[in-house]
């Protein structure tokens, strides 16, 4: 993979772009933009992807320019787009925590700047006890916060809400517990255990 130079001015403005998309992280700009200096730096042009379904989960990025188009197979096989990606956005951090395979390939929509955290990078920021792996482990609080509010938003909007559509689909019980895991109030081990 070709890593491309990036100026200390585009990761600063990265850094704050950032931080306006994630604004309770409550950290120095500074010091997001020393954690993207640890980084590798790459631009993907429209179409080039950056991982397929099943790849192993190495990294972690940050996307501070452009828009990622994230698909899935379905039961059939067929490749078919789950979502999309807008920048400012940290991705990928599932997979590094939990070491799974990647869940979803991962193509550019357009031009993309991407800066890259490595596993081994990863590793040290993430246990550091210094600004940069506080202003890390913040962000990935805040992004999977996020996340967990929008799949708990999905859900809720499949199951039906009290003041959502009447004509809401009568889904099971797996659906009602992985709603309760989701939100913390089940474990993952079953309804009632």
């Amino acid at each position: 993979m070709e890593h491309d130079p990036v100026s200390d001015a585009v990761l600063n403005e990265g850094a704050r772009h950032l931080l306006d998309a994630h604004p309770h992280v409550d950290v120095d700009p500074a010091h997001i933009a020393a954690l993207l200096k640890t980084c590798a730096h790459r631009t993907l042009a429209a179409g080039e992807q950056l991982c397929s379904e099943g790849d192993p989960s190495d990294a972690l990025w940050f996307l501070l320019e452009g828009r990622i188009r994230v698909e899935k197979r379905d039961l059939h096989g067929n490749l078919r787009q789950i979502g999309s990606l807008d920048a400012p956005t940290v991705f990928g951090q599932m997979g590094i925590i939990d070491r799974a395979r990647r869940s979803a390939a991962c193509t550019a929509e357009h031009t993309s700047m991407i800066a890259i955290m490595d596993r081994a990078t990863f590793r040290v920021q993430v246990r550091s006890l210094d600004d940069l792996g506080n202003a890390l482990r913040r962000l990935l609080l805040s992004g999977l916060t996020h996340q967990m509010t929008q799949g708990n938003a999905r859900l809720r909007s499949l199951l039906g809400s009290p003041t959502g559509s009447a004509t809401a689909l009568p889904l099971g019980d797996d659906i009602l517990h992985a709603s309760g895991v989701l939100e913390g109030w089940a474990s993952a081990d079953g309804p009632g255990d």
